[in-house]
């Protein structure tokens, strides 16, 4: 059985590179499923603001939501995610916030 030849570096570097965070690239042929990032961005910016967390940075990826920022305790950390997982229950959460004052 003959194997196919890739195509592009990408092709061949997605298959072989890990990303920065540890985690395998997934498939090109793969489509995100769910609403469209820009979508889900909204609708959790706008949960939110109407919790009155406007420190909280969020970026939507391929359906994985990112939180950025600081925050003054995990306990708010937590209230921070639970609002964002009531808003877009089937989406992957990565927190990446941090916890005290920056320096």
């Amino acid at each position: 059985m003959k194997s196919r030849v890739p195509r592009s570096y990408d092709e061949i570097n997605r298959k072989t590179v890990l990303d920065p965070i540890g985690s395998v690239r997934p498939p090109v042929e793969e489509p995100p499923s769910g609403p469209p990032d820009e979508v889900l961005r909204d609708n959790v910016m706008d949960a939110l603001l109407a919790s009155g967390m406007t420190e909280i940075g969020v970026e939507v990826e391929r359906g994985r939501i990112i939180l950025r920022g600081w925050v003054r305790d995990a306990a708010y950390a937590a209230r921070v995610a639970r609002v964002v997982a009531t808003a877009a229950p089937d989406a992957k959460i990565d927190s990446r916030m941090h916890i005290g004052r920056p320096a």
